[in-house]
C-alpha cells in the first residue's frame, strides 16, 4: 500500500507530518525534475534519508572533519578484500578510526540536510510505499552502531528555523514558512506527544 501526490498539491511537510501522526513506517521518494530523495521512516520517526546530492559515509565523515583520508582508504582496502563484505561503517569502527555515535550523528546531520533540501522543492511528486524500508544509507544498521531513530516533529522543526535564519532563502522557502506559521506549526505543536 503506498499514497502519492504532487508537492503543488501536498506540501512534503504536511506528507512527513501526515506519516509522523500515523506512525507509519515505510520509504517517501521525491522527484523534483532531475532531482530525487528518499527518506526512511519507522514508526513515523525519521531513520535516514539521501538524496542524488548526498555523499557516500566515507565522504561525509571526511567532510565532517571526525575522518581523515588515510584512514578511510586503509578501511576500503580492507572492505574490498573481505568476503562477506561488511560495510565501510563497520570497517571503520572495527579499526577504530571512528564510533558507532560519530557515524550516528553525521548520518543525523544528512537527515537532516536532505529533509532541508526537498522542503526547498517548489515542485514535483512524492510516492510513500508503507512498509517498504529502502536501505538509504550504507550504515543504517549494523551491529554495535546506535539506531538512527530522530523524531519527525523535532527535525522540522529544526530545519525551518535554520531556513527562517537564513536570509538568502529563495521565495518558495518564504512561501512555506509563511504557510507553516500561519496553519501548520500551531496545529502541527499542539498535536505533538513531545
Amino acid at each position: 500500500m503506498s499514497f502519492q501526490g504532487g508537492i503543488e498539491d501536498v506540501a512534503v511537510i504536511d506528507v512527513m507530518q501526515l506519516i509522523r501522526l500515523g506512525g507509519h513506517s515505510g520509504t517517501l521518494s521525491i522527484h523534483a525534475g532531475e532531482e530525487e530523495a528518499l527518506i526512511g521512516f519507522e514508526r513515523g520517526r525519521l531513520v535516514s534519508a539521501w538524496s542524488s546530492r548526498s555523499l557516500r559515509l566515507g565522504e561525509m565523515l571526511l567532510a565532517a572533519g571526525v575522518l581523515d583520508d588515510p584512514a578511510l582508504q586503509r578501511a576500503l582496502e580492507a572492505q574490498e578484500s573481505e568476503r562477506p563484505r561488511r560495510t565501510i561503517g563497520q570497517v571503520l569502527v572495527r579499526q577504530g578510526a571512528t564510533t558507532p555515535d560519530v557515524i550516528r550523528q553525521v548520518v543525523g546531520q544528512e537527515i537532516e540536510r536532505v529533509v532541508k533540501e526537498v522542503l526547498a522543492w517548489p515542485a514535483g511528486t512524492f510516492d510513500f510505499a508503507l512498509d517498504d524500508l529502502t536501505p538509504l544509507v550504507e550504515v543504517s544498521r549494523f551491529s554495535g552502531a546506535p539506531r538512527v531513530d530522530m523524531d519527525t516533529q523535532q527535525v522540522i522543526l529544526e530545519v525551518l528555523q535554520a531556513m527562517e535564519e537564513d536570509s538568502n532563502a529563495p521565495p518558495a522557502i518564504r512561501r512555506l514558512r509563511l504557510k507553516w506559521r500561519r496553519k501548520g506549526r500551531s496545529r502541527f505543536r499542539n498535536s505533538c506527544r513531545c
